[in-house]
């Protein structure tokens, strides 16, 4: 976990918090959620650590959402 946080802070992501999910949860065990400096930001961002995880075959996966408020 502290690679993927060290990862997200190296790309300049803000607000990194990282949620614990209850074992009796069986999707995942963490819930990240950080804040991009824009959209595009966001989209290289997803890109550059899912090339990593395919590189180096970790045993978890990504799913990156944008959401807007104004």
């Amino acid at each position: 976990m502290e690679e993927i946080i060290e990862i997200l802070r190296d790309e300049r992501l803000k607000d990194i918090c990282v949620i614990e999910i209850p074992p009796e949860k069986q999707y995942a065990k963490y819930l990240i959620l950080a804040t991009a400096f824009s959209a595009r930001h966001l989209q290289s961002t997803s890109e550059y650590i899912n090339k990593l995880v395919s590189l180096f075959s970790f045993s978890f996966r990504f799913q990156f959402e944008s959401y807007c408020f104004q």
